[in-house]
């Protein structure tokens, strides 16, 4: 598992993303924090995601989100973009069509 922290926004192009096509990344805007789940790939593929947040409230509220992958070569797209207040962790699992599945761990910088 990677943890976001360290990758900040870094530009998709500087990163190979051959093995891991989608990736989550965690910026900050106008005081909010900003989470993004992108693709590319130098080939393409389809898949899925499922991105689960839990909040850092008191309630601890868990939001689920799920979806198809479509992604042409070389080509970059967003499939999620949200404004995340008070979370505490996130978790993205990518299935990648004839791959095996991964995850990724997000934390907030804090």
């Amino acid at each position: 598992m990677m943890m976001l922290a360290a990758m900040g926004g870094t530009p998709m192009q500087a990163q190979d993303m051959a093995e891991r096509p989608v990736e989550a990344v965690l910026t900050a805007a106008d005081g909010a924090e900003v989470l993004t789940v992108r693709g590319l790939s130098p080939v393409a593929v389809s898949g899925s995601y499922e991105l689960d947040v839990v909040s850092g409230a008191r309630s601890g509220n868990h939001a689920v989100q799920k979806g198809r992958i479509h992604l042409a070569a070389n080509r970059p797209a967003t499939f999620v973009t949200l404004r995340v207040n008070q979370f505490r962790t996130a978790r993205l699992r990518i299935s990648i069509d004839g791959q095996p599945p991964y995850e990724q761990a997000i934390t907030p910088e804090r």
